[in-house]
Formats: structure tokens, sequence, C-alpha cells
């Protein structure tokens, strides 16, 4: 067994070289520790690397609360503000859902692609990983739903 396919090895290289990657600054964006191993992750998974069931529920569940931790703060600042960040939140959601409509159905995406677009599109990386769990209780063969799989991390970027 390579030694980056080792389950226990991945984990702590995509903690590890995520969080220096979100530390990465182009010019004023940044994307944060969360976000930068979300993507490590990503990639170490198409490289074959498979966890248990129990630590990817475990990890994914730690993954949104990091991510609730660092939004919840900004959240509740935001509301301070007024309605009209609300409304522009809402415009948003219509927008993006709209816009994934009109390409699932001129493009004919599949449901991982299509989870993936969403996922970018909207900005939420949280997407990613409940558009993954969801589509790995779906009734389908194994290989189909790993191409689906595959196709939400390839969509997102």
């Amino acid at each position: 067994m390579s030694l980056i396919t080792d389950p226990v090895f991945a984990l702590f290289v995509s903690l590890g070289l995520g969080y220096l990657i979100g530390q990465l600054r182009v010019g004023p964006v940044q994307l944060g520790g969360v976000c930068g191993t979300l993507f490590v992750a990503l990639a170490l998974g198409q490289l074959g690397v498979r966890i248990s069931p129990d630590l990817k529920n475990a990890a994914f569940a730690l993954f949104i609360y990091a991510l609730g931790f660092t939004a919840g703060p900004q959240f509740f600042a935001n509301i301070r503000g007024g309605w009209r960040y609300g409304i522009f939140s809402v415009i948003e959601v219509v927008t993006v859902l709209l816009l994934l409509i009109a390409a699932v159905l001129i493009f004919h995406f599949d449901a991982g692609t299509s989870a993936g677009l969403f996922a970018g599109s909207a900005t939420e990386s949280a997407v990613v990983g409940t558009a993954s769990e969801a589509i790995a209780r779906l009734n389908l063969p194994e290989a189909e739903i790993s191409q689906l799989q595959a196709n939400i991390a390839t969509a997102t970027v």
C-alpha cells in the first residue's frame, strides 16, 4: 500500500496541507483552513483513498461544525444590519437555483454534476459533503455512485 493511499496518513496530510493552502492569500481572497482542507481531501479522494464510513461521518460533522463556528458570528453581526442583507440572500438563492435548473435542463447534467455546480456557484462547500452523502444512499451500483461523487468534486471547482 502506498503511503499516500493509507487512510490515516491521508487524513493528516489533508488536515496539514489543507490548513497551509487555506492560509494562502490571492489579493483579498483567502480560503481559510476549513475550505483548504476540504479541497485537499477531495483531491486525495480522487487518488483512491477511502476511509471508513464512521470516520467519514465524524469528519463531515466536524466540518459542518467548523463552518458554522466561523460563519455564525458573521451571520449574527449581519442581522443587526437590517433586512437588506436578508433580501440579498433571498435574491441570491433564487437566482442561483433558477440558473442551476436552466443549466441542468439545457445540458442534461447528472445528479453529481448538478450538486457540484450548485456548491460552486453558491460558494457553499457544505453542499459537497451533503450531496456526496445523499448520492451514497441512492439505490445505484457502486461504480455509478463513485462516478457521481467524483462529478461533484469536478463541477465544484
